[in-house]
């Protein structure tokens, strides 16, 4: 039954995108969720994430709040992905002489 439990959830987190994901977690919290495809009583062992490592989740209930964990970090990893990019066209401009140009990809609300 692990391995059928352990496809069965690599299945699931092939077809996840960030938007996916947050439907599932939402679906959960309205009580809808649909996780027949997992055994009741399945046990995830978080070894993916460094920060995440031995945690254990038990059951449908323990999959959701380990998704729920991995989602954590994406509005985080996503305004450091906008930044480097707002970093790189910076540098651009700079590297062409364009200083305004420079400036105003700054987010204004930054106090420097």
């Amino acid at each position: 039954m692990a391995d059928t439990n352990a496809e069965n959830l690599r299945s699931m987190a092939a077809v996840f995108s960030t938007q996916t994901i947050q439907a599932l977690l939402e679906a959960w919290r309205r009580g809808e969720a649909d996780l027949a495809l997992l055994d009741p009583e399945v046990i995830y062992e978080d070894n993916s994430l460094p920060d995440h490592a031995g945690e254990v989740y038990g059951g449908h209930e323990g999959v959701l709040r380990a998704i729920e964990t991995w989602s954590e970090p994406d509005e985080e990893m996503t305004n450091e992905s906008q930044n480097v990019e707002r970093t790189k066209r910076m540098y651009e401009h700079i590297n062409h002489g364009d200083i305004a140009a420079a400036l105003a990809v700054l987010d204004p609300d930054v106090e420097w």
